[in-house]
């Protein structure tokens, strides 16, 4: 629940100057850091010992929508992925699961996140969102178009789902770029070429 929250706040960085935006990124950083002492700590020493596998489903939705919120708030920041290896199992506790799939299911979610912030940059007449989210997204989904599916005793059940949830999310971002294409070119009164053949 307290990821969804620091998702919320981290969409008010649309269309705020650079000292709100600074702002926003710092305190859902501290939040998130607070999230994982009370949350995850707990968890990870009282799994100490087990089989980490045993309980993983038990706390691996509550640990997808973590990883949402981390490689948000990692986007705002840098434009770029947060890595699993390098970034998310990094700021985690160490006796805490965290698998190749949490990080793949957690990544596919942040796809509609990032196109509800093309979304909104849209509404607020800032045009250089939308593109740089959609050549982040374009990038993401070629990417998860390729794992290889080995199978549903492998794979998650929930993975064709939201990587086709993707593909509409980067449709949408891809939308409204080409409408603020079309409305840049009637604004403007250029006159395209005609192609005859």
């Amino acid at each position: 629940m307290e990821s969804k929250r620091l998702i919320f706040t981290l969409h008010r960085v649309a269309g705020a100057s650079d000292e709100e935006r600074l702002a926003v990124l710092t305190e859902v950083s501290q939040r998130l850091d607070k999230l994982i002492a009370s949350k995850l700590l707990p968890i990870s020493s009282e799994l100490t010992g087990q089989d980490p596998w045993e309980y993983r489903r038990a706390y691996s939705p509550g640990l997808q929508e973590l990883i949402e919120a981390m490689t948000f708030l990692e986007f705002l920041s840098t434009g770029r992925l947060l890595s699993l290896s390098g970034g998310v199992r990094d700021r985690l506790p160490s006796g805490l699961l965290v698998s190749q799939f949490d990080y793949l299911l957690g990544v596919c979610d942040l796809s509609g996140e990032l196109m509800r912030l093309a979304l909104n940059a849209a509404a607020k007449a800032d045009f250089d969102t939308p593109e740089r989210v959609l050549a982040f997204l374009q990038k993401l989904l070629g990417c998860c178009e390729t794992v290889p599916d080995r199978g549903p005793d492998w794979f998650p059940k929930d993975f064709a789902g939201k990587l086709e949830t993707m593909r509409q999310s980067v449709e949408k971002v891809e939308t409204v770029c080409y409408q603020q294409c079309l409305r840049c070119i009637e604004e403007s009164n250029i006159q395209l070429p005609v192609v005859t053949h």
